[in-house]
């Protein structure tokens, strides 16, 4: 006799006296004092059983989870709250996001998640984190760092290298797409604000700070090459 249990699983007498044939109760893996199964069945080459049912291969440990708990939704994954990947244990198992299933475990999207600074030692909080669409996490600092040592390497480049070239011209084209903006673009407004915000912190440095020194000799070079002040008064 076959029936189907509240998951739509096709179940008979046969088929539990298999499965439980295949089972054995861990000596050295349990849960919250619950001991694990261990799956004696075939095994992925990840150490997660594999059960054959009605000729479809699918993981021990969703069958299980499916025949005593309930479906799994499509966008679902199974994930072992023991940290045992041969366990079927219902108990030991619980549906979650794939997101929350990958943050759980011991790889390397994991370890970066609990990472409280980069590996600079900047903190990733407040102004100094960006986040990706996929959910990365990035260290501003860092990536200015990063975008000025770059710069630097291909402002020493000589004014023929198509490196140097191609970069130039990509900046004039950024200028000039950013001038040709209203006011009240959000592309202009938040470049308005970053400015602001680096013209405040460069004010609040001592006059004799190298970066203040630096930025006024800038000044004076730009006016000397073009003849007029320029729109912000040096520093």
């Amino acid at each position: 006799m076959t029936c189907d249990n509240s998951s739509g699983l096709q179940i008979n007498r046969q088929l539990l006296t298999k499965i439980f044939s295949k089972i054995k109760i861990s000596k050295t893996h349990s849960y919250k004092g619950v001991p694990c199964w261990e799956w004696q069945g075939s095994v992925d080459k990840n150490g997660y059983g594999s059960i054959s049912h009605f000729g479809k291969s699918t993981g021990a440990y969703r069958f299980f989870y499916e025949l005593f708990v309930e479906k799994i939704a499509p966008k679902l994954h199974c994930d072992h709250l023991c940290r045992f990947p041969t366990c079927v244990n219902p108990i030991h198992l619980e549906a979650v996001t794939q997101r929350v299933n990958t943050l759980r475990g011991v790889g390397a999207s994991a370890k970066n998640a609990v990472k409280t600074h980069c590996a600079q030692g900047h903190p990733f909080d407040g102004e100094n984190v960006a986040i990706y669409k996929r959910g990365q996490r990035v260290c501003k600092t860092c990536q200015a760092n990063a975008n000025k040592r770059r710069y630097k390497e291909i402002m020493e480049l000589p004014d023929d290298h198509p490196r140097k070239v191609k970069c130039l011209a990509a900046t004039q084209r950024d200028k000039t797409t950013l001038a040709s903006l209203p006011e009240d673009h959000p592309r202009k407004i938040k470049y308005r604000a970053k400015q602001k915000r680096g013209n405040d912190k460069l004010y609040a440095l001592p006059y004799d700070d190298p970066k203040r020194v630096a930025s006024r000799e800038y000044a004076r070079a730009w006016r000397k090459k073009n003849g007029r002040r320029k729109k912000h008064n040096p520093v």
